[in-house]
């Protein structure tokens, strides 16, 4: 009698023992078809963009928990922030000069205008907050938090 030749089908009973394996197999086996292969520097530097906004964030909630605990006073974080903020744009001019050279005034423009509305809303601000629960405030803190650090452009291409 002259077996039926194998078929890589289970549903139908075959003249074979279930753990048969023909010697064509593996002939249609594809390896890593979609596989994307990526550079470690564009890796690296999405890796450093994730890291840089997630310290952003510490560093606010560490700034906030200072003020809170009156290890540092408003006044004084702001002066603090103020000249490191000063200092690395001073460097990013002087690094990037070519690029930057008409949009300096926009910039200034743009933080006499936040600074302006910060300090004439500030009040306004105070006031309005004073009837809102401390728990609700942390409470949307931590979700604002987490949407920015959900929400946040972190330049990758693709996910």
């Amino acid at each position: 009698m002259v077996k039926k030749p194998w078929k890589k089908i289970l549903y139908e009973e075959q003249d074979y023992p279930d753990n048969y394996v023909d010697g064509s197999f593996l002939d249609e086996l594809r390896k890593n078809v979609y596989t994307r292969t990526y550079h470690f520097w564009n890796v690296s530097d999405a890796a450093g963009t994730v890291s840089q906004q997630v310290s952003s964030l510490c560093l606010f909630v560490m700034s906030f928990v200072y003020m809170k605990k009156e290890l540092v006073s408003p006044s004084t974080l702001f002066l603090i922030s103020a000249v490191v903020t000063s200092i690395s744009y001073c460097i990013y001019i002087v690094t990037c000069w070519e690029q930057r050279t008409k949009n300096v005034k926009d910039d200034l423009k743009s933080l006499i205008l936040f600074l302006a509305f910060s300090f004439g809303l500030s009040p306004i601000l105070r006031t309005l907050t004073d009837s809102i629960s401390t728990d609700t405030i942390y409470a949307m803190t931590v979700f604002m938090l987490g949407m920015n650090l959900l929400m946040h452009d972190y330049g990758a291409s693709g996910a």
